[in-house]
């Protein structure tokens, strides 16, 4: 019996010493930090889901992040309009030197029957006073005809009623009355002579009231208008020939 009972002790101190010798479980957690390289995947690069703005370094990145976690709000930018491209200097130059002549008085101007036959000189003069010349070449600044074949040499091109913007010459079918498009709070509206004051003034939209059933021409300056003294001066027309009253 006391044999027995040793047996058991020394079995019991082997199965101790066997479970002492035993390597350490490997699935137990480690408080070492895992640095084991993980392959990256496609899904992983282009994802920006967990990246927090703050961390992002400066615009560029937030602005490339925003497109990669919802491109469809990503838009093409539209190209620019040519018309808006090239909204030509010239154009809004004459424009706003038609706009600080308003109210001048062209009463006392020789040949217009004290300002009722003075559109064209009043256009003229918003070219005199903007680029150093009338547009008319013939020396003749009381002819809307003159004007008008004065600007076609200089370039300008006609353009359709629906494309009209500021800085373009409004003229009447047979060279009845001219003046120049501009914007006044926010409404397209015409400066020039009217008739009845002998002063430069507007009318309310891109016609003449005085002409509503005749035909209005409209056209623009090249981008950058010259300014070089005009030449090639010969009598051709030498009627002034608005009517607006």
């Amino acid at each position: 019996m006391m044999m027995i009972s040793k047996i058991e002790h020394f079995a019991r101190m082997d199965n101790q010493r066997l479970a002492a010798a035993q390597p350490v479980n490997q699935s137990m957690p480690s408080s070492e930090p895992d640095t084991t390289v993980k392959p990256v995947v496609d899904s992983e690069v282009m994802s920006t889901e967990n990246i927090p703005t703050d961390v992002l370094k400066n615009r560029a990145d937030i602005d490339t992040t925003v497109a990669l976690r919802n491109p469809a709000s990503v838009e093409e930018a539209p190209p620019l309009d040519d018309s808006i491209q090239d909204l030509n200097e010239s154009g809004s130059k004459l424009a706003e030197t038609a706009l600080s002549m308003l109210n001048y008085n062209t009463s006392s101007v020789s040949g217009t029957k004290r300002g009722r036959l003075a559109c064209a000189f009043a256009v003229n003069k918003f070219a005199e006073q903007a680029f150093g010349k009338p547009f008319c070449k013939d020396g003749n600044n009381l002819s809307v005809r003159s004007l008008v074949k004065g600007l076609e040499q200089e370039g300008a091109t006609k353009v359709d009623p629906a494309d009209v913007r500021v800085g373009d010459i409004v003229y009447v079918e047979g060279h009845k009355h001219v003046g120049v498009v501009v914007e006044i709070d926010g409404e397209l509206k015409v400066v020039q002579n009217l008739s009845s004051k002998g002063q430069v003034g507007t009318t309310s939209g891109i016609k003449f009231p005085s002409y509503p059933n005749r035909t209005h021409h409209y056209l623009r300056l090249p981008a950058t208008a010259a300014t070089a003294t005009p030449t090639d001066v010969a009598s051709e027309d030498t009627d002034a020939t608005s009517n607006e009253i």
